[in-house]
């Protein structure tokens, strides 16, 4: 009898309900038809009908000399599931023109030089994410690519297209860095298999995607002006470029909006509205580079109103609380609103202790609008317009200051 890898009790009957082959049907029916003690023999009941798979594993066994050997063809099976797939993934890679890159460029991507490697995986990620549907089946078929390739390996056939399976990889871990707006849900998938060829990738030297794109490094904010206009206008590069700027800027945009809710959150739709018309391809790359350049406009706009102000970053959060969105009229001079917006920062400074968002500080919090609301009755604001700011200020200070006195 076969090892089970457990005391597996000998059984008189056996209803079988459900499919098995190979060892697993044979270990099955050995718990049955062995004799123990009075025990004769058994009983299978088939519910399914499982005698070509009983033939099938019966014939296994015997031509393995009684000793088990019913795997012998699963190697090979195996290794015919992955070459199969990765056919599929080489017809989901976007075709490569003679003219500008070697036919098995992507198999002999490391003896390219940097140059050569740069052009390529730019023309790869700019052709992929053009396409939406394009890059989701690639990266679906390269997904089943890497989890065959984990059982094959070992195998000389596969080992000769190691390098291939490489550069797909490198190809989908690229895909989803760039690819922020709509990001393939990968985030609720765990990857079944690990990275096979991190250390195979990571012998070559890194790749700076800055550079792929045609764009310079940026050492200073995405919302430097330079930095937007600093693209070399490559068409095969542009889809490229677009988002990558979108994905840079979006994170600017969110790191601000933490200290200045109104203003930033106006620029976040702003481009979260510009990249969906060019998802859908009623805006062009240029279209969607003039909205950022509108954004950064307005952000400098924004700067000086606020040094003509005479306020610092924090009281213009709050300034742009009660002038900006919904807000209501206050018939207020600029000068009057800034010296309401100075005393209410003062004011909240003032009351604040760690940890005073959190449930267990209501009290704290508590005090926090409390100072709010003196400064806005001080101040002879009343009604539907005190209610309103103060709901407002409470939101930009909780937003401003969550992390005090870190912030401070």
């Amino acid at each position: 009898m076969w090892l089970t890898g457990f005391d597996a009790p000998c059984v008189n009957t056996l209803y079988v309900d459900k499919l098995m082959k190979g060892h697993n049907l044979m270990q099955a029916i050995a718990r049955v038809n062995r004799i123990f003690r009075d025990k004769p023999g058994g009983l299978i009941v088939d519910y399914i009908g499982i005698d070509e798979q009983l033939k099938e594993a019966t014939a296994k066994y015997t031509q393995g000399g009684g000793r088990g050997s019913l795997t012998g063809d699963l190697e090979q099976e195996a290794a015919a599931l992955f070459l199969r797939q990765l056919e599929i993934t080489r017809a989901n890679m976007p075709g490569l023109k003679a003219t500008e890159f070697p036919a098995n460029a992507y198999a002999a991507w490391r003896s390219l030089s940097n140059i050569q490697l740069e052009d390529l995986t730019s023309y790869v990620y700019g052709t992929l994410v053009g396409d939406p549907q394009h890059r989701d089946d690639f990266l679906n078929e390269e997904f089943k690519l890497s989890k065959a390739f984990s059982l094959v390996k070992h195998l000389a056939v596969a080992q000769q297209h190691t390098e291939e399976v490489g550069f797909y990889q490198l190809v989908r871990q690229q895909l989803r860095k760039i690819d922020a707006a709509t990001s393939h849900k990968t985030r609720q998938l765990e990857r079944a298999v690990r990275d096979l060829l991190d250390e195979s990738i990571a012998a070559r030297e890194a790749i700076d995607i800055y550079a792929v794109a045609g764009l310079d490094k940026p050492d200073v904010s995405v919302l430097d002006e330079q930095f937007l206009i600093g693209h070399d206008g490559d068409a095969r590069k542009e889809d490229l470029q677009v988002r990558l700027l979108a994905r840079l800027l979006s994170d600017e945009i969110e790191l601000r909006e933490r200290k200045n809710l109104v203003r930033y959150r106006s620029y976040r739709e702003m481009l979260e509205e510009a990249l969906q018309k060019y998802n859908n391809r009623t805006v062009t790359a240029q279209e969607v580079i003039a909205v950022m350049r509108q954004i950064r406009a307005k952000d400098r706009a924004e700067a000086e109103r606020q040094q003509a102000l005479g306020l610092n970053e924090e009281e213009m959060a709050f300034y742009d609380v009660i002038v900006l969105g919904e807000a209501i009229e206050l018939h207020q001079t600029d000068a009057w609103i800034a010296d309401l917006v100075r005393q209410v920062v003062k004011s909240v400074r003032e009351n604040l202790e760690v940890d005073w968002t959190k449930p267990h500080r209501s009290n704290i919090e508590a005090a926090v609008q409390s100072a709010v609301s003196r400064v806005l009755l001080k101040n002879k604001i009343k009604g539907e317009q005190f209610h309103f700011l103060r709901a407002r200020l409470m939101t930009q200070a909780k937003a401003t200051y969550s992390r005090w006195p870190e912030v401070a």
